[in-house]
């Protein structure tokens, strides 16, 4: 159960007409990598973003709010990630060969 105390890692703010940004609040403000993003209206229809570091994730989204959430997502499962789990290895089953012709009479 989260802890609604806990204020959000990522926040969006509007700086202005059509212009927002994304900040890592994690990070002190005079940090260069407290702005994760500018966001500015690229048309009616999306706008783009432009990652200040280096973020796996799309430049065109349809609101600001779609790309924070994004962000909040792939933050998510990132901290999940570990290293990937040893399968231990089992050598295949040996058939019983026969050792001599007179082992493969019947009876």
């Amino acid at each position: 159960m989260p802890n609604d105390d806990v204020l959000p890692r990522f926040t969006l703010l509007l700086e202005g007409d059509g212009e927002w940004v994304i900040q890592d609040e994690s990070v002190p403000p005079g940090d260069p990598a407290h702005l994760v993003a500018r966001i500015r209206e690229d048309s009616e229809a999306d706008v783009r973003v432009e990652w200040m570091l280096p973020i796996p994730l799309p430049e065109h989204y349809l609101t600001a709010e779609f790309a924070a959430d994004d962000l909040r997502m792939w933050n998510q499962r990132r901290q999940g990630w570990s290293r990937p789990i040893p399968i231990p290895h089992i050598p295949p089953l040996q058939l019983d060969k026969p050792s001599s012709p007179d082992d493969t009479r019947m009876g």
